[in-house]
């Protein structure tokens, strides 16, 4: 059986661990992270300008997904085009080969966002119940949009 004393000495310890996680949580490289939750997983409105404003002169979405995955610290999708897609859908993500493809050359932002979270739900940077991945797929999309001013 165990004390009051035992027990309020077990409770303290207990509370200076979850006190030091927190304190490492918050305070490791986004990039050492294995997994993050949706709430953690959109960069601050300055990460999400300067990805977006470093990318503007490019005519591709290439150097966009290339500055994402960096900060994300995963492989970055390669993004094509593909006539044969269903004609209800603007792209599609396909996670056995790390990619999404079009069906036009010309797509927003929002599109190459959106299919980039499946990316990073594919790799396991981000954690999300399944049957939720495409209402979180365009709050991401969304968030990061008015983040960065787009």
């Amino acid at each position: 059986m165990i004390t009051e004393r035992q027990w309020r000495n077990i409770h303290k310890k207990l509370n200076n661990i979850m006190d030091r996680l927190q304190y490492l949580e918050e305070n490791l490289p986004l990039k050492s992270k294995k997994w993050l939750k949706f709430t953690e997983c959109i960069p601050p409105a300055n990460v999400c300008k300067e990805i977006y404003s470093m990318t503007t002169g490019i005519n591709t979405y290439e150097g966009f997904i290339g500055k994402l995955s960096e900060y994300y610290g995963c492989k970055p999708m390669s993004l094509h085009v593909d006539k044969t897609i269903n004609p209800k859908y603007s792209a599609i993500y396909y996670p056995n080969l790390n990619e999404a493809r079009t069906r036009t050359k010309t797509v927003g932002f929002k599109t190459v966002l959106h299919e980039f979270f499946h990316h990073l739900v594919n790799l396991k940077v981000v954690v999300v119940n399944k049957d939720e991945e495409e209402k979180y797929a365009d709050k991401y999309a969304r968030i990061f949009m008015q983040r960065a001013g787009i």
